[in-house]
């Protein structure tokens, strides 16, 4: 009987030990120093930014500025922007039209004059933020 005793006391004993290593290795895990956590901003059909086409670019600047605050409180470090939508551009180009998502309509600035881009830009880097990237997909829509 004793006998008996011992070697489910040894089993309990190893099953306790094999158990309590599960629960104890991811206690003692460290988080990476650094993560890429990133979401996409998508400038096509108004899809995130800007919300609808023809805001003024203090309204469109404002808008930037709330979609980094979101992002940074919920942990994200990383900003990927698309930057050409349908064969267009949200900065100045000699090569693309300004998109129409900006404005209303291929070709027309955002009023007053300025470079969406290089505001992302600035607002990115005068934050916490790790990373941004252009994206520059290829594609077209069916507005």
């Amino acid at each position: 009987m004793n006998q008996i005793l011992s070697v489910r006391s040894r089993i309990l004993f190893l099953l306790t030990l094999v158990l309590l290593e599960f629960v104890i290795q991811p206690l003692n895990a460290q988080a990476p120093k650094r993560e890429f956590r990133a979401v996409w901003v998508a400038t096509v059909a108004n899809i995130d930014w800007p919300s609808k086409a023809g805001l003024s670019s203090v309204e469109q600047q404002e808008e930037v500025i709330s979609i980094l605050d979101l992002h940074q409180a919920n942990g994200i470090n990383a900003i990927i922007l698309q930057v050409r939508p349908t064969a267009d551009a949200i900065y100045p180009s000699e090569l693309e039209p300004w998109t129409r998502f900006l404005s209303g309509e291929q070709g027309v600035a955002p009023e007053p004059l300025y470079d969406p881009l290089d505001f992302w830009i600035q607002e990115v880097t005068a934050g916490e933020w790790n990373y941004m990237s252009g994206l520059i997909p290829t594609g077209s829509t069916c507005q």
